[in-house]
């Protein structure tokens, strides 16, 4: 039984970090959840923040001190007109975008995405996968378009 009231504790305790985690106003007021338990929350986490039990990001909240979120953009003029290619789950560019939560899957592309600037900033090439996918988004392969939101460029004449 403790063990059963501990976990869903911690689970309580993790809604707040995960409702701040998107970019916009995301909180637990748009979960319906009261003010009172909101305030309860922020003292709680307030008090553990310390130990860094819980955090929207796990391990990964604290091993930078910088964050670089990779914009895939193309042309099909030559150039004078650009489209982002949408991340299917990670953040895209726009202060409006809400991050996307996803509870027992892992998107494997956005996740080896998550760490091409880690490579960036230690001044390492991009790995070999990522100039495969750019290879294969040139090319326009409807396949590789899936992995990602989609063709910016589907329905242009």
């Amino acid at each position: 039984f403790i063990i059963a009231a501990m976990v869903c504790l911690y689970l309580l305790l993790s809604l707040l970090p995960l409702a701040r985690a998107g970019k916009g106003a995301v909180g637990l007021e748009d979960l319906g959840v009261p003010k009172k338990v909101i305030d309860w929350f922020d003292h709680v986490e307030t008090a553990l923040h310390p130990f860094k039990l819980v955090n929207y990001q796990g391990k990964f909240s604290g091993m930078h001190d910088f964050r670089w979120e990779p914009v895939l953009e193309a042309s099909v003029d030559g150039g004078d007109t650009w489209k982002q290619i949408r991340w299917k789950y990670k953040l895209n560019a726009g202060a409006t975008e809400r991050g996307v939560v996803l509870w027992l899957h892992l998107p494997r592309l956005d996740w080896r995405v998550w760490f091409l600037p880690l490579a960036a900033k230690r001044g390492r090439d991009p790995p070999a996968w990522y100039a495969r996918l750019l290879q294969q988004l040139a090319q326009g392969n409807e396949g590789v378009f899936q992995l990602l939101a989609g063709n910016p460029f589907q329905g242009d004449s």
